[in-house]
C-alpha cells in the first residue's frame, strides 16, 4: 500500500491539470445529427404487422382453408360422336359449306380464295374433287350460289374459286352499276349457261376452259322491274350500249370475252374466262 500511494498522488495531479488546460473548452457539445426534417416520425406511424394465423400454433385440420375442385378439361371442338361424324354445334351453315371436302388438302392459296368470297357476301359452297377424267381435272370446285350485294345467279354456278371471285367482283362492280345507269334498274340475277363441263372447244381438239372450271357463260340478265335481258343481238339502244360497256368492262378481270356478235357459237351468251396468256395479255372481241 505504501508503494501505491505516490502513484496515486501522481495520477491525481495529473488530471487535475489536465481538466484546467486553457486549450480545451469547458464543454464538449451533442452534434445535431439529424435535421428536423430527417428526423423519424412517430413510432405509431409503422404500426407492426398482425401476427399471420399460424405463427405461434399448429393450424388443426378442420381450420385448413379448402382447394377447389380441379376442373375438367374442355371438350374438344372438333369430337367424334358414335357415328364418326364431328360435332360441329357451334358452326353456322356457311362455315360448313366453306369446309375442305373431308380428307382432301387445300392450299393456302384456294383458303384464301374462300376468304374472299366470304368477304364478298358469295353464298357457295365447297364440292368433291372432280377427277374423274385426266383432262378435265377440277381439284377443288366451288358451286355458287349467290354473286354478293342482292344477287343472284341461277342456276348454281361450279367453278374453281378465281372463276367464282372474278365473277362475283364484275357482278357487283360492273354489270350491276351498268345496268342501274343505262338500263334504268337494279340487277338482280345473271342466268348463266355454264359453268364448269368436261367438253373440248366447239370444233377442235383443244381442252376447254370450261373443263377445268375457268370459264362461266352469261345468258341473261334480270333488273329490278322484271325485265329479263337475253344476251343476243338487239335493236335496242340502250340494251345494245349495256352489252358494249359490260364487254370492255370485263376485258381485264377476265382473259377472254366472246359475246353476240364474236361468232356463230357465242350469239346467245357472253363466255368468260382466266385462261392464262403470253404477258398477261387478253383476246376479247
Amino acid at each position: 500500500m505504501k508503494r501505491l500511494l505516490p502513484f496515486l498522488s501522481a495520477t491525481i495531479a495529473a488530471g487535475a491539470a489536465f481538466s484546467q488546460s486553457p486549450d480545451l473548452p469547458e464543454r464538449v457539445g451533442v452534434p445535431e445529427i439529424l435535421r428536423e426534417e430527417e428526423k423519424a416520425p412517430p413510432a405509431e406511424e409503422f404500426p407492426l404487422p398482425a401476427p399471420r394465423p399460424s405463427e405461434g400454433r399448429i393450424i388443426p385440420p378442420a381450420e385448413m382453408p379448402q382447394m377447389d375442385e380441379p376442373h375438367a378439361p374442355a371438350p374438344d371442338a372438333k369430337r367424334s360422336d358414335d357415328s364418326g361424324e364431328d360435332a360441329r354445334g357451334d358452326a353456322t351453315p356457311e362455315e360448313d359449306d366453306a369446309r375442305p371436302v373431308e380428307g382432301t388438302i387445300v392450299p393456302p392459296e384456294e383458303m384464301a380464295c374462300r376468304a374472299r368470297l366470304s368477304e364478298l357476301g358469295v353464298r357457295f359452297q365447297t364440292r368433291p374433287p372432280e377427277l374423274d377424267d385426266a383432262d378435265c381435272p377440277l381439284p377443288f370446285p366451288v358451286s355458287m350460289e349467290t354473286l354478293g350485294a342482292g344477287i343472284a345467279i341461277e342456276p348454281a354456278a361450279l367453278v374453281n374459286c378465281a372463276t367464282a371471285e372474278a365473277t362475283a367482283r364484275f357482278a357487283q362492280e360492273h354489270v350491276a352499276p351498268l345496268a342501274s345507269e343505262l338500263l334504268g334498274s337494279g340487277l338482280t340475277t345473271v342466268r348463266q349457261v355454264s359453268g364448269y363441263v368436261c367438253r373440248p372447244r366447239r370444233g377442235t381438239d383443244t381442252i376447254s376452259e370450261h373443263a377445268t372450271g375457268n370459264a362461266i357463260d352469261f345468258g341473261g340478265f334480270v333488273l329490278e322491274d322484271g325485265r329479263e335481258i337475253a344476251a343476243s343481238k338487239t335493236q335496242d339502244v340502250k340494251v345494245g350500249r349495256f352489252f358494249a360497256r359490260l364487254r370492255h368492262a370485263a376485258c381485264g378481270p377476265f382473259k377472254t370475252v366472246l359475246g353476240p356478235g364474236t361468232d356463230a357459237d357465242h350469239a346467245d351468251h357472253f363466255h368468260f374466262d382466266l385462261a392464262e396468256r403470253r404477258n398477261g395479255s387478253t383476246y376479247c372481241r
